[in-house]
This record gives structure tokens, C-alpha cells and sequence, in this order.
């Protein structure tokens, strides 16, 4: 009985043990935003969150949040993936952003399917607005 009941711990304590990663936030235009883990996309810019080195082989879900500071939202996000963090393949679909004033969306990456060590989401806003967004990343 108590290997049992060690046994349902153990597995217990796999599924919720993960860790957390912030994405550092990155501006395709002039590099990294010293401790900034938000960027604000205006009309029909570009910013870039990057996660940091993760393991291989591991289910990824990365949880993005979008906030409408003013005009009209939109947009797409993309997640991407690198083995080397030069060369990006774009994972999965688009996620297109709608004019509400708070979105979160969320990609997962199954570990089978995990074979980068390098992600980020890239952020394409459209139109006339202000929207900022945040992400982090969970691997299990």
C-alpha cells in the first residue's frame, strides 16, 4: 500500500512540477529591452519576444497576452522555432489578434514535435493602434 501510494505521489508531482520561463522582450528594430518583459506594438509595427535556451523533447506551452491601449487591435502573432537561433521555422499557425481590450492566446508545442532549443513570438500589429503584449513559456 505505501508503494501505491507513493507511486500516485510521484506521478502527482511529475505532471505538476514545470518551469517557468518569462520571454525577454526584444525590438526588431533596436535589440533587447533592457528588463522588459512587455512591448508595446504601435500601428503597423514589429516586436519580438524571445524565450531563452530551453530543453529539447519537452512539451512547450507558451502563453501570450495581448492588451489594447488605444485605436483599433490587430494583427498576427507567430510563434517560431530555431535549433541554432539564426535560422527560424515558423511552428504551428498564426494567431490573429481582434480589437478587444484584453486577448490571451496560447501555442503548444508537444515534445515529440520539440526539437528546437531557440523560440520566440513575433508580433505584427495593423492599422492604427497601440497594443502591448507579454508572453512565458511552461515546459513540462
Amino acid at each position: 500500500m505505501k508503494n501505491l501510494v507513493f507511486l500516485f505521489s510521484f506521478i502527482a508531482l511529475a505532471f505538476t512540477a514545470n518551469a517557468q520561463i518569462q520571454l525577454k522582450a526584444t525590438r526588431a528594430t533596436s535589440g533587447a529591452v533592457s528588463g522588459s518583459t512587455e512591448l508595446t506594438v504601435t500601428d503597423a509595427g514589429t516586436d519580438t519576444l524571445f524565450a531563452p535556451s530551453t530543453s529539447k523533447g519537452k512539451l512547450a506551452i507558451f502563453v501570450v497576452t495581448f492588451t489594447r491601449t488605444s485605436g483599433t487591435a490587430g494583427g498576427t502573432a507567430t510563434l517560431q522555432g530555431s535549433i541554432d537561433g539564426t535560422d527560424w521555422v515558423t511552428v504551428g499557425s498564426a494567431y490573429t489578434v481582434t480589437n478587444v481590450a484584453a486577448a490571451t492566446t496560447s501555442f503548444k508545442v508537444l515534445a515529440v514535435d520539440n526539437a528546437f532549443t531557440y523560440w520566440r513570438i513575433i508580433y505584427a500589429g495593423t492599422g492604427t493602434m497601440v497594443n502591448k503584449f507579454r508572453a512565458k513559456v511552461s515546459l513540462f
